[in-house]
């Protein structure tokens, strides 16, 4: 993924995944529309062409994303203001302000995004420094979808990941439930082999599958991934990525692979991870009544 791509958004993908959708009564596949929004600054000749936002003549604010936003779970609030300026604000990660302003080019809309970074000299003085980052965007039916600019200047990379950013607009009262409602996210999205180290399972018409186990899978209100088994009910955050990795020889060549983390946190004690046996055991605070799981899945 860009080195530059904004703290703002690295801050949506530490602390939430996310669905998205398309128009009432539709739903969107994520790996479709990671493939809609892919694109490289090679080929969108932004390669070295702006190192600053005042650099870019022919950028402006897109009334489309000016609003107030959310992820699917609530915990990040982004907004963008029609002078330009922009603020991510997270419960556990803090906030961070941006400039931003938007260019078409061919059939991308892309986002380019000035953010301060900060960083520690040799005498441990804090120096400031700002960086611009590009994503690819689409604003539809109340769904804001933000997908990275691939960076292909440096010489040495060896991949680079895309991942769907989703945000939901609010209502007059802070609200994403509307949103939410009428952008769910597709079962498709899901369907496939995945495996990791720890084991692998396979989804396919609405039915996810461990070995001889066979759970019931839907997407729930907040477009999690809900799995089901026998009354016990998992409802797991889930994101799905593009990584290349480059030939070490010829630099254009890559293969691409699809995968899908999922993230678990359990409310009050009342959900149990019911794919506990393929999914690594991140952190669990027994006596809490907290719990989390995640694991990485490539699509076979």
């Amino acid at each position: 993924m860009k080195k530059v791509l904004s703290i703002a958004l690295c801050l949506l993908m530490a602390v939430s995944f996310f669905g998205c959708g398309m128009s009432t009564g539709k739903e969107v596949n994520l790996r479709d529309k990671i493939s809609s929004l892919m694109a490289s600054d090679n080929s969108l000749a932004l390669k070295g062409k702006y190192n600053a936002l005042g650099e870019i003549k022919d950028g402006s604010v897109d009334k489309d994303i000016v609003g107030t936003w959310k992820t699917a779970d609530g915990e990040t609030t982004y907004t963008y203001n029609e002078d330009g300026t922009s603020k991510a604000e997270t419960k556990d990660y803090g906030s961070t302000e941006a400039k931003f302003t938007c260019i078409a080019v061919n059939e991308y809309k892309v986002l380019c995004e000035e953010v301060p970074m900060e960083s520690t000299d040799e005498n441990g003085k804090t120096v400031t420094t700002t960086v611009v980052s590009y994503s690819t965007y689409s604003a539809e039916n109340d769904a804001l979808y933000i997908v990275p600019v691939e960076d292909t200047t440096d010489e040495n990379m060896d991949s680079s990941q895309y991942a769907v950013i989703s945000l939901y607009r609010t209502d007059d009262s802070g609200s994403i439930d509307a949103a939410l409602a009428k952008n769910k996210v597709s079962l498709e999205t899901y369907n496939g082999t995945w495996k990791s180290e720890k084991g692998e399972f396979t989804i396919a018409d609405g039915t996810l599958t461990v070995g001889k186990d066979s759970y019931d899978i839907s997407i729930d209100d907040k477009n999690q991934l809900v799995v089901e088994k026998d009354d016990a009910s998992t409802a797991y955050s889930a994101s799905i990525s593009v990584r290349k990795q480059y030939d070490s020889e010829d630099k254009t060549k890559a293969t691409e692979t699809t995968s899908m983390s999922i993230y678990y946190t359990g409310e009050d004690g009342k959900d149990v991870p019911n794919l506990a046996s393929v999914i690594d055991d991140w952190h669990a605070d027994y006596g809490w009544e907290t719990y989390y799981y995640s694991g990485t899945f490539d699509l076979q």
